[in-house]
């Protein structure tokens, strides 16, 4: 399966990335903002992803034993005034707090944001707000006909 994976980055051109393992969490994994714009472009095209990584919780029946179990997002900027759409976010002590997030503009323009590297895994989300505020109040998207 890795080895799936490093083909398919070298198709996409994802130049500087080398996965070792598939969870991610392998210190010997390695990517750069560049390649995962690629990675996440690709990925969010996909309607059931965007989906699935947007929602901040959720719950499922067991069907065993019709108990429900309920799963919140580590993503604390869901369900906030940014209008985050999706998202991944990631932890490791090698890579520090990492967060991928598509965000959608009061006028529908789109904003990718990465974080690499934070301090934590909190300080990512302060990081984010500060990048998307930065977007939203230095970039002039074209109107839209």
């Amino acid at each position: 399966f890795v080895k799936k994976m490093n083909e398919k980055a070298t198709e996409l051109n994802m130049t500087n990335s080398v996965f070792t393992d598939p969870s991610g969490l392998d210190s010997g994994n390695r990517s750069t903002v560049r390649d995962l714009a690629i990675l996440a472009n690709i990925v969010f095209a996909d309607e059931r992803i965007l989906n699935i990584t947007g929602t901040k919780e959720t719950s499922y029946k067991i069907l065993n034993n019709n108990r429900y179990n309920r799963v919140e997002s580590t993503d604390s900027l869901l369900g906030t005034y940014l209008n985050i759409v999706a998202g991944k976010t990631g932890f490791s002590d090698e890579a520090g707090g990492c967060l991928l997030a598509i965000t959608k503009g009061e006028n529908g323009q789109e904003i990718l944001t990465i974080a690499l590297g934070s301090k934590d895994k909190y300080v990512r989300f302060q990081e984010t707000k500060a990048l998307i505020q930065w977007a939203l109040d230095n970039f002039i998207w074209p109107v839209k006909q």
